[in-house]
């Protein structure tokens, strides 16, 4: 617990982190909640002040849990995972601020924001809307439903224990017509289901940040009581620089940036050779699919589920 900053931070970070004014926040975030230091965030600015650090901090497994900074003096934590009741604008309804770090640090345990990547549920919900995406791409055909007065008709014929042959013409058409109209939603189900399943059965997820930097797991799935696929987070997440420790990741990703071509924006704007695209799209010749939850501060992410 004595390690301040994540394996992604380089020299330069620890030094800053090590001469700032935040140090013993820094400290007591991590020894109380295992909090560490993965980055600083460029492009924030708050006040007038533009030259005052300011640290992000994840959990061991990465995800991006609150940010740290000084300004007037006072002891800031701003995470946009929980909320005031009341503030000035909507950022310092995140904001949680004290001149006195053991006042600050009391007033984050009584309104128990998150200190744990589990405790996030963005990558869920980025994951959610994928397989959402996926499923939409199938076609799909609702079953007609059958007119009242045809319904009372063939419940008779029902009753009266009539073959489809005995009933008038037209309603025996309209009848042949109706259930061939159900077998081929049947199948169109069918083959959605399975298609969703082909795509999510083994899976790298990967979430890339606007400051270039990747998280890492591999993904199953479950259908739920809805009959419906769902994704399952069984192993932890890891924040890496780069993707060279995932060959098959990365070897995919750098297909998609070549088959998107000009098309290819990547979600980390300012960052050379960012593979993480913005947009979202399901390939299936690719074996791959993206999307984003927003792209406007350092908590936004871009993700790709591909096929391992």
């Amino acid at each position: 617990m004595n390690k301040l900053l994540h394996e992604v931070a380089d020299s330069t970070l620890e030094a800053r982190v090590m001469s700032s004014n935040l140090l013993p926040l820094v400290r007591e975030l991590r020894f109380k909640y295992g909090l560490m230091v993965y980055a600083q965030s460029v492009d924030f600015v708050y006040g007038n002040d533009t030259d005052e650090d300011n640290f992000l901090l994840c959990d061991e497994q990465g995800l991006a849990l609150g940010r740290i900074f000084m300004y007037e003096d006072t002891y800031c934590y701003h995470t946009p995972f929980i909320a005031k009741e009341r503030g000035a604008d909507d950022f310092d309804r995140h904001t949680y601020r004290s001149k006195k770090l053991s006042t600050l640090m009391t007033t984050l345990k009584r309104c128990e924001f998150p200190t744990t990547s589990n405790a996030v549920i963005l990558h869920k919900r980025i994951a959610d809307s994928l397989v959402e995406m996926v499923r939409d791409s199938f076609l799909y055909q609702s079953k007609r439903p059958i007119e009242g007065e045809r319904g009372h008709e063939l419940l008779l014929a029902m009753k009266a224990g009539k073959a489809i042959e005995e009933l008038p013409v037209s309603s025996r058409d309209y009848y042949l017509e109706l259930l061939d109209n159900y077998q081929k939603s049947d199948i169109l189900r069918d083959e959605r289901k399975q298609g969703v399943i082909d795509m999510f059965k083994d899976c790298y997820f990967i979430m890339g940040d606007t400051l270039g930097q990747y998280i890492v797991t591999e993904t199953t799935h479950e259908i739920n009581s809805k009959n419906e696929l769902v994704i399952k987070f069984d192993k932890p997440f890891r924040r890496v620089k780069d993707l060279q420790e995932y060959p098959r990741a990365l070897s995919a990703l750098t297909m998609l940036k070549v088959h998107l071509g000009e098309n290819f924006h990547p979600f980390a704007r300012k960052v050379d050779n960012h593979l993480i695209p913005y947009g979202d799209k399901y390939l299936p010749d690719l074996e791959l699919v993206y999307g984003y939850r927003n792209r406007d501060n350092a908590f936004s992410m871009g993700a790709v589920c591909m096929t391992k």
